[in-house]
């Protein structure tokens, strides 16, 4: 697959992410064609690594567009930047804006 192709991956939430096939592998911790691989071996360790990568906590920078498609108004999410979160940073980052008040 090209960089520029891209993984979409749909919440729970009535909500679509739309991922970059470099911030799906950050994500997911796997490339597409291994998780491909995984899903046509064993559906078990696919799913697997679809909820570890659910239930962590990322650090993401999104982009949303609204767009009319056939009168309704549509939403579209897509992720320009993904990293896992580094509580110590972002404690400081909160400390200092507690503190500018």
């Amino acid at each position: 697959m090209r960089s520029d192709e891209y993984v979409v991956c749909a919440c729970v939430c009535v909500c679509v992410f739309v991922f970059s096939l470099l911030q799906a592998e950050v994500v997911l911790g796997v490339s597409a064609d291994d998780l491909a691989a995984k899903k046509n071996e064993n559906n078990d360790l696919y799913v697997a690594a679809c909820h570890r990568a659910q239930w962590g906590d990322w650090s993401m920078t999104v982009s949303t567009k609204s767009r009319e498609y056939q009168g309704q108004l549509r939403m579209r999410h897509t992720v320009m930047n993904v990293k896992p979160v580094n509580y110590a940073q972002e404690g400081h980052r909160l400390l200092s804006l507690i503190g500018a008040y």
